[in-house]
């Protein structure tokens, strides 16, 4: 059985407000990201993060046999399609 997303009152409004280019580039990406088996390109970010929530991300990926940013890719992904 497939779970039904809900939304509030709130969160339709802030979607009505979102333009149609962006929610169709949206769609379009979300399903080449989720129609193919193959590496998509990917891109350099910057991004500003505690260095003890780095650093302890790191040794938990490790831990768990993982690369670090891979977990941060997965979760991403996973927020996506939650």
């Amino acid at each position: 059985m497939k779970a039904l997303q809900k939304f509030s009152k709130e969160g339709l409004e802030r979607s009505r407000a979102v333009p149609l280019e962006e929610v169709v580039e949206f769609l379009d990406d979300f399903g080449r990201l989720h129609s193919t088996t193959t590496p998509q390109p990917s891109t350099s970010i910057c991004i500003r993060v505690p260095k003890e929530l780095l650093r302890t991300f790191q040794i938990k990926a490790k831990i768990q046999g993982m690369r670090y940013q891979t977990q941060i890719k997965r979760l991403m992904e996973d927020w996506l399609t939650a």
